[in-house]
């Protein structure tokens, strides 16, 4: 699985640029199975507490594509753009 930010090019971090504390900010990324597998059981986790997760795809069958929606409600305002990992995980099904 590949996960694509808007543009639809793959990405390994969230690059969620700066937010002011306190402001709501949703962001929509896509999750593409580029395996000839059906995916099962998807699980996504970000590694940063501020961060929620609203909406994503649980199944994806093969080259589908899915969108993965995020909120961000920062607690501070910080110079720099957040950047944070996210792991991704599913369980391929042949049938």
């Amino acid at each position: 699985m590949k996960l694509l930010n808007s543009e639809l090019q793959e990405v390994q971090l969230l690059d969620l640029g700066i937010v002011k504390a306190g402001e709501l900010k949703t962001f929509t990324y896509y999750l593409l199975n580029d395996s000839i597998a059906k995916i099962i059981d998807i699980a996504i986790l970000i590694m940063h507490n501020e961060i929620e997760l609203v909406t994503y795809p649980k199944t994806l069958v093969a080259n589908e594509k899915g969108e993965v929606v995020f909120n961000w409600k920062p607690s501070l305002t910080v110079k720099k753009g957040l950047k944070t990992l996210v792991t991704i995980s599913g369980t391929e099904l042949w049938e």
